[in-house]
């Protein structure tokens, strides 16, 4: 359908991409004209066309949020496993001292099992906090898309 080109239409429509299709087939609608009850309209834009760039938008949006929360929780998991891999260290140090002291004979054993505990226990939250970074990292790699390449797995299309 075409209107007039000696005047312009003074109304504007968007379509739906049903509409679109039963009226103009294959053929782009967007700028040109249509006749609703005796009355020309310009066409501007096909809802289903909006609607997918909005909904291409979004999830460009959603991939970058993802991206970016994924990269600040790995930087959590790093500083949090800095902060257990210290707490070892100062764990390792207390027991030491604990030990020379039982040596010498100012401290009974009883002094020395809490900080073997404590040792043991600083060493699990090491252990917990790389099983954490490794997550956060599998978890970038995920949202960037490169987790499969990491292992060198090739996915390939199959045809029937």
């Amino acid at each position: 359908m075409s209107a007039p080109t000696s005047t312009l239409a003074a109304s504007v429509y968007v379509l739906g991409e049903g509409a679109r299709a039963k009226l103009f087939g294959q053929q782009a609608a967007v700028g040109k004209n249509v006749k609703v009850n005796e009355q020309w309209f310009h066409i501007i834009g096909v809802v289903g066309q909006r609607r997918a760039q909005y909904q291409m938008r979004q999830e460009e949006e959603n991939i970058t949020l993802q991206v970016a929360t994924t990269l600040y929780q790995l930087e959590l998991a790093r500083t949090a496993l800095d902060a257990t891999r210290v707490a070892r260290d100062l764990s390792g140090k207390s027991l030491e001292a604990e030990e020379r002291k039982y040596q010498l004979g100012a401290q009974t054993i009883f002094f020395v099992l809490p900080a073997q505990a404590q040792l043991a226990q600083a060493e699990d939250a090491v252990l917990q906090a790389e099983i954490s970074c490794q997550l956060a990292r599998a978890a970038v790699d995920h949202a960037t898309g490169t987790l499969l390449n990491h292992y060198r797995i090739q996915v390939q299309n199959m045809k029937s």
